[in-house]
């Protein structure tokens, strides 16, 4: 697979205009994860950073899974409660534990008013393709 970004004004803030991907074989289509266990148990309530960082957990699970890792990852969808709070306490450290992959997929950052269960403050969801 042939995967390269494609940025028409410098410097792109969080994410890349687009990521041109050609030859992929595989795409795998990744369903919007929180920071829940196992046994389906909302993880760390009212703190949004640790959500996230729980959130890519499942998210690299399941990239595993398929023999894959954030490097293939060519979309991402944010969801979160409070768009301030994201921005003060989770944008930054998001994309640092993105950076090592060498990635910043373009994607959709929204704010809703709940998610899935009321304590649930961000849901990641993503698109990868090797």
């Amino acid at each position: 697979m042939k995967r390269s970004t494609v940025n028409p004004w410098p410097n792109p803030i969080f994410h890349d205009a687009g990521i041109l991907v050609e030859d992929a074989k595989r795409l795998l289509f990744l369903n919007g994860q929180c920071a829940v266990s196992p046994q389906g148990e909302s993880l760390y309530p009212g703190d949004m950073r640790a959500q996230m960082m729980g959130a890519l957990d499942n998210l690299e699970t399941v990239l595993e899974h398929a023999n894959m890792s954030f490097a293939n990852v060519v979309w991402m969808n944010t969801y979160v409660t409070d768009m301030a709070i994201f921005n003060e306490q989770v944008a930054a450290p998001m994309a640092e534990r993105l950076a090592d992959f060498d990635t910043r997929p373009p994607g959709v950052l929204s704010c809703v008013t709940v998610l899935a269960r009321p304590e649930l403050m961000i849901e990641l969801q993503m698109i990868a393709a090797d």
